[in-house]
């Protein structure tokens, strides 16, 4: 049986990738707007579910009573209806002044739409249409002007081209920084295209001289861009007081730019979150319409979230797992209760399920429409538990995602366990963690700096390899490796993907390998994970390396990637690597204070 858990919300969660501002914007009560300017017959050709290139859920709209509405998570998914108002541009919006519009034409029999995501158009297509082979930011809006330079070049929309286009373009980048190394224009393009090319440590030093020239400033843009550019990196790399100088500079700066302004205040609200400082959430004043349901949820906290009791002096607590393969599941404690969870860095916050939370009366603070493997949506809630006891440690005023999980039940030895929830990355940054798969157990240690030295003290002489990482979003941590003879490739690093297989790609990656298409089929008996079942293939890798660490004659999967993945961070993401590959390992140790993994032979 193929268990796809993988409750990767890609953009499940709340991703710094400006397009996924309307995930969470949607659920924003609409104000009231413009009367439509469009005929009633043009109406009912509109509706439909459409798709976009970098946006893997469907977007569906209704013609009813004389207005356009909006099918939170396409019409086939869950959520409402949201009457659009259409502004004076003749795109349309769910407030007046909102970032994010959609804008249609209609060319003969044909429509054609368009997202407008910060500033940014993505081309799409009504489902069983074709949608435009490059696809993406860029491409001229029909009817409009051609765009301005983005807004945030880092993370808002890059062009989407393969990495050996890439590649030859940060040659080229690179050359023309050596011809004019005290230029600043010359000196971003190269750092961002670093950045999307996953170098991430090297674009932040190619970045920093730009910085230390303008901290100091008020800068108007392309300068200010520099200073985004920087903030993401600083971020990505675990430097959040740097990173949230960075932003409030760009805030600052954009002033005049509302769309900008929005981008940057929602970079600014993540480095709140990893640092747990839910309180300053409440200092961000988004501008009306935009409503994010991870600030309700950080606003919801009046004491500070994670505070860390432990039970014994040591400060260690270990938690046996109940069976390790397909995943490692564990029992932990919410509010007192034995829950049955499924270990997955694919996720953020804890999990718990829906029915379980409605038995312990635990409410929905805010709700939204994630993204999950397969590119397929699905609707999630947020709300908060007084604590959740993992052995000898307990977390107090914890925050918590709600979605069904007891469907995952049947893939652990028949139904045996009910699982009842998750346990994310989110849980795991809080402590020095130890998936410790040769004695069957995690381990959760204080974090510190001093943890991390004498842990490497003690596994001296037994470190097969440390791997750095980054952090990008919430929840989603990336690093480096190889896949085959191709290096340089960047890695999602997400357990939750629960079969055979080490590695997904999308298809991108399997046409930079050289490798064909696999056929794909819904295999019989698969759960999928937050948004349902996909149809998946298999193809064969020689090698597979995250870091140093490499692995021969390995299988792959092909589906749970679709290929808007590809680019949808900002960044390529080659493929994603999980259990399969981790769990050869002795253990695996996060240690999230020097963004690095240690693995033990």
């Amino acid at each position: 049986m193929r268990l796809g858990i993988s409750m990767t919300g890609v953009r499940g969660a709340l991703a710094r990738c400006a397009v996924l501002l309307l995930l969470f914007a949607l659920m924003t009560p609409p104000a009231a707007g413009a009367g439509q300017a469009i005929s009633e017959k043009d109406f009912d050709r509109i509706q439909g579910d459409y798709k976009v290139a970098v946006y893997p859920a469907p977007f569906g709209f209704l013609a009813r009573d004389g207005k356009l509405l909006l099918k939170v998570g396409g019409i086939k998914g869950s959520g409402e209806e949201v009457p659009l108002i259409q502004e004076e541009d003749g795109k349309f919006v769910i407030s007046a002044g909102h970032p994010n519009a959609f804008q249609f034409a209609l060319e003969g029999s044909k429509v054609k739409f368009t997202f407008w995501s910060v500033g940014q158009p993505f081309e799409g297509a009504r489902l069983g249409e074709q949608i435009a082979e490059q696809a993406g930011p860029g491409k001229k809006a029909p009817d409009s002007p051609a765009p301005s330079a983005p807004t945030s070049p880092s993370t808002k929309g890059p062009p989407e081209k393969s990495r050996a286009a890439l590649q030859a373009e940060l040659q080229g980048a690179h050359v023309r920084l050596e011809k004019q190394p005290t230029d600043s224009e010359t000196r971003l393009a190269y750092a961002r295209l670093l950045y999307q090319s996953g170098e991430f440590w090297k674009a932040r030093d190619a970045i920093r001289p730009i910085v230390e020239t303008t901290a100091s400033a008020n800068p108007p843009s392309p300068l200010a861009e520099a200073l985004s550019l920087a903030g993401d990196l600083a971020y990505l790399t675990g430097h959040y007081a740097e990173a949230e100088r960075l932003f409030q500079q760009v805030v600052g700066a954009k002033k005049d730019d509302l769309t900008g302004r929005v981008a940057a205040m929602k970079d600014l609200l993540l480095t709140y979150y990893q640092r747990n400082q839910f309180g300053k959430a409440r200092e961000i004043d988004f501008p009306s319409g935009v409503v994010l349901p991870r600030a309700d949820v950080m606003r919801a906290f009046e004491k500070e979230p994670y505070q860390v009791e432990w039970t014994g002096k040591e400060h260690i607590s270990t938690v046996p797992f109940l069976a390790p393969d397909p995943l490692p599941i564990m029992t932990i404690e919410f509010n007192g209760v034995p829950v049955t969870v499924i270990f997955d860095t694919g996720a953020d916050m804890f999990i718990l399920d829906d029915e379980i939370a409605a038995g312990m009366g635990i409410g929905r603070i805010a709700s939204a429409t994630g993204t999950f493997g397969g590119g397929l949506p699905a609707q999630t809630g947020f709300g908060k538990v007084d604590r959740v006891k993992l052995g000898d440690v307990t977390l107090k005023e914890v925050p918590i995602m709600i979605l069904p999980t007891k469907r995952y039940s049947a893939a652990f030895e028949g139904g045996k366990y009910t699982i009842g929830g998750f346990i994310g990355t989110a849980a795991l940054r809080q402590f020095v963690s130890t998936l410790d798969y040769a004695k069957g157990r995690l381990v959760l240690r204080e974090r510190s700096a001093e943890t991390g030295r004498s842990l490497r003290e003690r596994m001296a002489g037994r470190i097969a390899a440390e791997v750095p990482f980054v952090l990008y979003g919430t929840h989603m941590m990336m690093a480096r490796g190889r896949l085959n003879d191709k290096d340089g490739l960047t890695f999602f690093v997400d357990t939750g993907l629960a079969s055979e297989a080490s590695v997904t790609a999308p298809l991108q990656t399997l046409k930079h390998l050289g490798l064909s298409e696999p056929e794909r089929e819904v295999a019989e008996g698969s759960v999928g994970g937050g948004g349902g079942a996909w149809a998946s293939g298999s193809f064969d890798l020689e090698t597979v390396a995250l870091g140093s660490l490499t692995q021969s004659h390995l299988k792959g999967e092909y589906g749970a990637r679709p290929p808007e993945t590809y680019w949808q961070t900002g960044f390529i993401v080659d493929a994603l690597i999980s259990h399969r590959f981790l769990r050869q390992y002795s253990t695996w140790t996060l240690d999230f204070d020097t963004m690095t993994y240690l693995f033990e032979r």
